[in-house]
């Protein structure tokens, strides 16, 4: 909102500041300024002038010699101008030679000096300004017409108010109140030193009419003829309809046309522009309809209707839309007819024209969030709606008709008042609250005294009465629609006082350190761990689109749909991470030949319930560089490290295959989106709390079900399945996305992915830290490669190996995995390396040596490998 100094002036008398200064308080104690400048800072040299005569030029048709007395000076001024709107005695705008004018309409539009010119060998001693050119309208077609009492000689800049200051400020927070000239003047009184109060602020919130008699007399349109029916009362609580007759219409005097101007607001006619003025000053919005045509369009009464639209009725609008109305608009009807959106915009049909004698004139109070709802689903914003979306006060409709009156009977003397009817559904009662000023001083760590409180809640509006001793009743006034609680007041207090008064004090809470819960835990873990080996976290919006959800194959309808999304690409909840990183994925290869990300964040899932299962779950995308065999076992070591920095030793978890006909009875429900999709790739583990042995499964060659050539897939990284009992259930999938999937996403690059359930993770119970000192005797370290069949799970050998409680054995790895024609077809060759160690002592070779024939011993039994 746009605040005139100058208007300001009518309501508090500011002490000697500059207007930079007055911004940095409002900024401090207020709402933030946006800037602060002056009205017109451009103009110079230009004077008021009267026409004396108006001749033809001699060398040109369509030019005129015109003769300007500019007061002082001992001679008229020839001017030529090929302006036509002129008429002798007029006064008009005169640019002197050497004058600055704001706007070159010929040129680049920016200000430019006048020098004498010679035009069709006539010397034109300056120049009559148009409105553009002056910076107060867009016409250029004609001369700017000043009021006939307009002085000749007066500088343009007092006429037109130039010199005037505009204060931008940027009011994003619930303060209708502050939307106004009035609110403003009332906060600025209360924390600008030495500024006070004017008698004509109190006078601009008085709802009584003075000389009521010279206002109301009777009328043919009586008070019966006038009705107004609220079929929302709960969506207007207020609606004030006044009957004016006696309206000239015709240009508002030039001193609001300045003030409306100086804040953005062009100037229409001594209506529209007072109803603007009063929304401007006292904050109250105003509309007024053309009696002749309400009644023309209703027969000889006239019924305001107030309801909700329709379906399948339409308007239009002021600015001349004609605009489909959806069953959450507001109107205000005459008749049934629509010929207003309530609290946006008047329709075309009753607006006020040159020939209008008498408004109806409407102030009136509607449902903020009524009004937010049309205006956004219109796509409509007026600078009434901006404030009735805020909750303005009902007692102001009164206070704007009245101010509204005495505005027009400065342009109509023969103004009256014939009807007024006020329907005042819901009156709003004063609110009243408790403020303790002990907890006020702790909460703000300060020390005032109760005196100071009093004084600067007084200032602001409200009524304190003390109860006891630093108890106070406090009655909040009815324009603070934003005061619900002790906690506002202080915050009143806190922005009168300045925040910059408050001390750091950091607040006196007892320092007991809360247990983190297991999946806090495993998130700090987890985004350490992934941006230590290269992973970059995103966040992205808990949204999608149809467009998304349709490329991963799933059902939309199966997805909780947004009633009222921002936009189609945040039409739905996602059920599923993996959309949102491979766009991600798709966006940054843009820029990049790799990509790798990572998100921890919540999805949506059907319950038993309307509303949505929030699960939270954690996925990784990585792109393939090289070798996708290299780097899908380099993401599946990532994994590893994931789960042992949570402290997973590597015998509590393992790789189970997963296999199409098991996955969904053993998979937590917000896993199973994602399996789904990996089962449609050649490779697909899933990563599970290996609390009990796995029942190994003799599935054979699973080329026929799963061709990995397919895809371009590494034939030896195969989809298998899950066979996992006594109901353990896993919490990761690790796999290669279908190449045709990620197509979809305009993804070229295979990409790997895990995705994991943070919340099954959690559930297992084994995730515990464990510290212990580092080892103090050396470590020997022996490897044995063996032969084993192709069937062979190397995840779960690994784990069952760890398990079997081999003496000194500490550590082992799978460092190499061959395959060639003369080991034998379906057979691997597999390389271990096994660290052993004593807790108490250094190891032996001897005992080393007894350790690991046990460990190839069990790889005889179990596994019947052949040792190399």
């Amino acid at each position: 909102m746009k605040v005139s100094l100058d208007w300001l002036s009518d309501f508090v008398t500011l002490p000697r500041i500059s207007p930079a200064e007055l911004g940095e308080l409002i900024t401090q104690h207020l709402i933030e300024t946006e800037s602060v400048a002056k009205v017109n800072p451009h103009a110079k040299g230009i004077v008021v002038g009267e026409i004396l005569e108006i001749r033809p030029h001699p060398n040109a048709d369509k030019l005129q010699l015109v003769l300007v007395a500019v007061g002082n000076k001992e001679e008229p001024l020839e001017i030529v101008c090929g302006a036509h709107n002129i008429a002798k005695g007029q006064k008009v705008p005169v640019a002197l030679i050497g004058a600055t004018v704001p706007v070159d309409v010929k040129g680049d539009g920016k200000p430019w000096v006048l020098k004498e010119t010679v035009i069709r060998n006539v010397t034109s001693q300056g120049m009559l300004c148009s409105p553009k050119e002056l910076a107060v309208a867009d016409d250029t077609d004609g001369i700017l017409i000043l009021p006939p009492e307009t002085k000749a000689g007066s500088d343009i800049r007092e006429v037109l108010g130039f010199d005037d200051w505009v204060i931008d400020i940027d009011l994003k927070s619930n303060r209708p109140d502050a939307l106004s000239h009035v609110g403003v003047a009332r906060d600025l009184a209360a924390f600008v030193p030495g500024a006070k109060l004017t008698k004509r602020f109190y006078l601009a919130q008085s709802s009584k009419l003075k000389a009521q008699s010279d206002f109301l007399q009777p009328s043919a349109l009586s008070l019966q003829q006038i009705k107004v029916a609220i079929d929302a009362p709960e969506l207007c609580p207020r609606y004030i309809a006044a009957l004016v007759e006696g309206i000239t219409i015709q240009p508002s005097p030039l001193w609001i046309q300045n003030r409306l101007r100086a804040i953005g607001m062009r100037p229409i006619n001594n209506v529209v522009d007072a109803t603007n003025y009063v929304m401007a000053e006292v904050g109250q919005p105003l509309h007024a309809f053309d009696i002749k045509k309400l009644l023309r369009g209703g027969g000889g009464a006239i019924t305001i209707g107030v309801r909700m639209s329709r379906e399948g009725e339409r308007l239009t609008t002021l600015d001349g839309k004609e605009r489909s109305l959806s069953p959450e608009t507001l109107l205000i009807t005459n008749e049934g007819i629509p010929v207003a959106l309530a609290g946006i915009m008047g329709g075309a049909a009753t607006e006020i024209d040159r020939s209008t004698t008498s408004i109806l004139l409407e102030a009136a109070n509607f449902d903020p969030m009524v009004t937010a709802k049309a205006s956004r689903a219109l796509g409509l914003r007026s600078e009434a709606s901006h404030r009735f979306e805020k909750g303005i006060d009902p007692t102001g409709a009164s206070i704007g008709v009245t101010r509204l009156l005495a505005l027009l009977r400065e342009t109509c003397p023969t103004l009256n008042l014939a009807a007024i009817h006020d329907e005042y559904v819901t009156r709003v009662s004063q609110v009243h609250l408790t403020l303790d000023s002990g907890r006020l001083n702790r909460v703000l760590a300060l020390k005032l005294r109760d005196s100071e409180i009093v004084a600067m809640l007084t200032r602001l509006g409200f009524d304190l009465k003390k109860k006891r001793a630093h108890l106070y009743e406090v009655g909040v006034p009815t324009f603070r629609v934003d005061i619900h609680g002790e906690e506002d007041l202080i915050e009143e207090v806190a922005r009168i006082q300045g925040y910059d008064e408050i001390s750091l004090e950091l607040p006196r809470l007892p320092a007991v350190p809360r247990r983190m819960l297991p999946i806090e835990r495993m998130r700090r873990l987890s985004r350490h761990l992934l941006t230590t080996q290269g992973f970059t976290e995103v966040a992205t919006y808990a949204y999608e689109s149809e467009e998304s959800i349709a490329k991963l194959g799933l059902n939309p309808d199966e997805h909780f749909r947004i009633a009222n999304p921002l936009s189609r690409e945040q039409a739905y909840l996602r059920s599923e991470l993996l959309g949102s990183l491979l766009g991600t994925t798709a966006e940054n290869l843009r820029y990049t030949s790799e990509v790798a990300l990572f998100e921890i964040a919540r999805v949506f899932l059907r319950g038993e319930g309307r509303a949505p299962r929030e699960v939270e779950v954690l996925g990784l995308t990585a792109t393939v560089a090289t070798d996708i065999e290299a780097d899908f076992l380099r993401v599946k070591g990532v994994v590893e490290s994931l789960h042992e920095s949570r402290g997973f030793e590597k015998s509590s978890y393992t790789f189970v295959p997963l296999r199409e006909e098991e996955r969904l009875p053993h998979l937590p429900e917000e896993l199973r989106v994602v399996a789904s999709l990996l089962l449609r790739t050649a490779s697909a583990l899933i990563v599970t709390p290996d609390r009990v042995n796995p029942v190994r499964s003799s599935h054979g060659a699973l080329s026929a079900m799963f061709a990995a050539d397919e895809f371009g897939i590494h034939p030896r990284i195969k989809t298998q399945g899950i066979l996992p009992s006594n109901g353990v259930k896993g919490v990761g999938l690790l796999g290669v996305i279908d190449p045709r999937l990620t197509a979809r996403f305009d993804i070229s690059k295979q990409v790997i992915c895990y995705y994991e359930s943070l919340e099954e993770a959690g559930k297992s119970g084994i995730i515990t830290v464990k510290i212990s000192e580092p080892p103090r005797y050396p470590e020997i370290v022996m490897d044995v490669a063996f032969v084993t069949g192709e069937e062979t799970e190397l995840g779960t050998l690994l784990s069952t190996l760890l398990r079997h409680s081999i003496p000194f054995m500490v550590g082992a790895d799978i460092f190499d995995v061959f395959r060639d024609e003369k080991i034998g077809q379906g057979k691997k060759s597999v390389a271990l390396r096994l660290t052993y160690r004593a807790a108490d002592r250094t190891l032996t070779d001897e005992e080393a040596k007894r350790s690991h024939e046990k460990v190839i011993q069990f790889l005889k039994e179990r596994y019947q490998a052949e040792i190399r």
